[in-house]
Parts: C-alpha cells; sequence; structure tokens
C-alpha cells in the first residue's frame, strides 16, 4: 500500500498537480457534501433502515465522532456546529425513544429521567452558540426544534435573525408556526435567554 501511495504522489508530482485545500465556493460547497454525508450516516444510527434493531447507536456515535472532528476543525462555522447540536440532542434521547418491545414513544411520552442531560446541555450550548451566525443553516435551525432554553432564547419565543434578508419567515422553535406579538421589531437580534 505504501508503494503504491509513493507511486501516486510521483505521478501527481510530474503532473503538476497539487492538493490544495479549496477556497471560496468550492470550499463551501465540499463542506456542504461532508455535512450532508455526516447528517446521513446519523440517521442511519437513529433509525436503521433494515435489520431487526430500530436504531444503531454505534453508528450514530460514529456519525458525532466525526462530527466532532470537523467541528474541531472548523469551531466558527455556525452550520457544523448546528450539526453537531443537532446530533448530540436527538442522540441524547436515545434510551427513551422506544419501549422494551421496540416500539417508538413519542417525544411526548418519552421519560425524559432517561435522557443523557450532559449531551442535552452540550449541545444546547452549541445551537446557542451557533444562532450568533450572521446567516442560518438547516442544521441550526433543526437543532432549535423544541429544546427548552433555545425556546426561550427571545421574548416572543421564536428565532431571532441578525438580518432580515436571512430571515426565511417566522420560523418557531417549538416546531409550529407562531406570530410575534405586536410590539416585536423586525430586526430584533438573537440574545441568550434564561436555561429552562
Amino acid at each position: 500500500m505504501a508503494a503504491r501511495i509513493s507511486r501516486a504522489k510521483q505521478r501527481i508530482k510530474a503532473a503538476g498537480s497539487s492538493f490544495g485545500l479549496p477556497d471560496g465556493e468550492e470550499r463551501e460547497e465540499r463542506l456542504r457534501v461532508v455535512l450532508h454525508v455526516l447528517y446521513l450516516i446519523f440517521n442511519g444510527g437513529y433509525t436503521a433502515s433494515s435489520g431487526s434493531e430500530s436504531h444503531r447507536p454505534d453508528l450514530a456515535r460514529k456519525a458525532i465522532r466525526l462530527t466532532r472532528m470537523v467541528h474541531a476543525q472548523l469551531p466558527e462555522d455556525g452550520e457544523v456546529a448546528g450539526l453537531l447540536a443537532l446530533m448530540l440532542l436527538t442522540h441524547a434521547r436515545r434510551e427513551a425513544r422506544t419501549t422494551t418491545a421496540g416500539d417508538l414513544v413519542p417525544l411526548d411520552e418519552q421519560d425524559r429521567a432517561k435522557w443523557d442531560r450532559g449531551l442535552i446541555d452540550e449541545g444546547t450550548g452549541l445551537v446557542k452558540a451557533s444562532l450568533a451566525a450572521p446567516a442560518l443553516g438547516p442544521y441550526q435551525l433543526q437543532a432549535t426544534s423544541g429544546w427548552p432554553g433555545i425556546t426561550g432564547c427571545c421574548p416572543c419565543g421564536r428565532i431571532c435573525w441578525r438580518r432580515p434578508a436571512t430571515r426565511p419567515g417566522h420560523t418557531s422553535t417549538t416546531g409550529a408556526p407562531r406570530s410575534p406579538p405586536p410590539a416585536s421589531p423586525s430586526n430584533a437580534t438573537w440574545s441568550p435567554g434564561p436555561a429552562g
């Protein structure tokens, strides 16, 4: 294997090619693809598509580990933090998701004592930090859905946006549309609220 790698490197050098890191739009596109693959791996563990098990925690943990590695390299990227937060907040509920017979338990009927508080705290911290980004992506928005301490970020109980151009409408953190209060300014900025 080492000989093959060495020969490949020599061919690349002879051709005048390089392994430089992409920048600009190419970098963003590659990162988007990497995050999507990590999301799919996690989903494969969260909801197994084949076999007798309803979930594969080993696969979900691998996706979390790989996403942690990406986050360590890109700590300022809001979408990377949002994806990691989404995974952690979802995985935190794993033990309460199913009955002993393997049937799914609705979120509002889950035994919260079985939730992993450490993962919830870490995920909540990540998503709150990622909401400071000038534009929000799909993983950040998914991670905000229905979590105490995130729902309470704004007095009006919705995600507040830094720039009106990035606001897709009044997206509620509880998963249901909600109108802003009459006195709510349209250019409100996010500010942390009490954790609940």
